[in-house]
């Protein structure tokens, strides 16, 4: 995901988790992991998907920080159905905007989300 700072760097996960608390079911998240000099998503973290032009919006993340005395690490999660994933897998473009930033998912991450679908089933 393109900043507009070459200090920030912005790096996408996608995340498959069998829960194990006696709830049925497995979850999947998309994750964002930011690094910088600075807190970047307090006020703006809004996840919109366009999958080939489709708009998928998946709202505000659980949010979680670290600190540290020379740059702020914030990991975002975005908690995603199996078929907004698969939405997004399949699609030939696939655009993100977290925030402000805005960037495109390559082909080879909508492989590994592709991949996170089947292993969902």
């Amino acid at each position: 995901v393109k900043t507009e700072d070459d200090s920030h760097k912005l790096m996408s996960r996608s995340i498959y988790v069998f829960r194990n608390d006696g709830q049925p079911g497995k979850v999947l998240f998309i994750g964002f992991v930011s690094e910088s000099k600075n807190w970047k998503f307090d006020d703006a973290s809004y996840l919109n998907v366009y999958a080939d032009n489709r708009k998928i919006s998946l709202g505000k993340p659980q949010r979680f920080v670290q600190d540290t005395s020379h740059s702020v690490r914030e990991l975002l999660l975005y908690r995603v159905t199996r078929t907004q994933l698969t939405k997004m897998a399949k699609a030939k473009k696939l655009n993100v905007r977290v925030g402000k930033y805005t960037g495109r998912l390559n082909k080879s991450y909508r492989k590994m989300m592709n991949d996170l679908v089947e292993l969902s089933i």
